[in-house]
């Protein structure tokens, strides 16, 4: 199904909004078949020195597959977006894609310019936005908003636009009034909740950081001198601070 997908990605051939969002769909399980087996191999600890060389080279190879698949992907949709004829949706749905896909190759790579490559889709998914027409409840919107703020919190570490662009997502799906719970729609009411829930850790992150709070672990070597009461005192602020923030949780 993906070389078809790449057959038509090269062809200038009139393609519905739901094939196109069936070949994206495509594009994501051929890259996440890789991901998951390194993902699950990256989990083993080996020893043993030559089941360690053997498991090593076993890990490099499927590093490989999927930094192949990656590039395969990335290829693939770059050729769909080259279309003069795609439609605001599907353009959206290619771009946050390829967003994904450079943003996977940093994850692999570590390179810079996959994560500038990964920065400048996302952007220009942010600057179709503001001029589409999407449902602001549609799943592709969504999930664009939710990769997009957990790229900014995770990669670029700007939580702060992170939340922004969280609390924007979620004011435009209820700016007409429609309450998440009438929604009928399971990937609506998913992608929502996972927003919401960044979110609200992101916040906390952000309040903690500001309150310049010391985080377990920490306080001892904080406290001064080998005073007990001083660390006593420094592990009770923490555990009032994190109690206070529980019960009251930020708007």
């Amino acid at each position: 199904m993906i070389h078809v997908a790449k057959d038509v990605s090269s062809a200038n051939i009139g393609l519905s909004d739901l094939e196109l969002e069936n070949i994206v769909k495509c594009i994501k399980m051929f890259v996440s078949k890789f991901e998951t087996q390194y993902a699950k191999l990256n989990k083993y600890k080996i020893s043993y020195k030559n089941l360690k060389e053997i498991y090593d080279d076993i890990v490099k190879n499927i590093a490989n597959r999927f930094r192949d698949a990656i590039s395969y992907a990335i290829k693939i949709t770059a050729n769909f977006l080259k279309s003069k004829e795609l439609k605001v949706k599907p353009k959206l749905a290619f771009t946050k894609l390829l967003g994904d896909l450079y943003c996977k190759k940093f994850n692999l790579l570590g390179s810079s310019d996959s994560l500038e490559n990964a920065q400048k889709n996302y952007e220009s998914c942010l600057a179709l936005v503001n001029d589409s027409g999407i449902e602001e409840s549609d799943p592709v919107l969504l999930t664009f908003y939710l990769n997009y703020s957990n790229f900014l919190a995770g990669k670029m570490s700007k939580k702060e636009e992170a939340i922004k662009i969280s609390k924007m997502a979620l004011e435009r799906v209820t700016s007409k009034g429609i309450e998440l719970k009438e929604k009928s729609q399971t990937d609506i009411l998913f992608l929502c909740q996972l927003i919401k829930d960044n979110l609200a850790l992101w916040k906390s992150e952000v309040i903690l950081t500001n309150n310049k709070m010391i985080l377990p672990g920490q306080f001892v070597s904080k406290a001064r001198g080998n005073n007990p009461d001083d660390k006593r005192n420094l592990l009770n602020n923490n555990i009032e601070f994190v109690a206070n923030l529980v019960h009251n949780k930020p708007k």
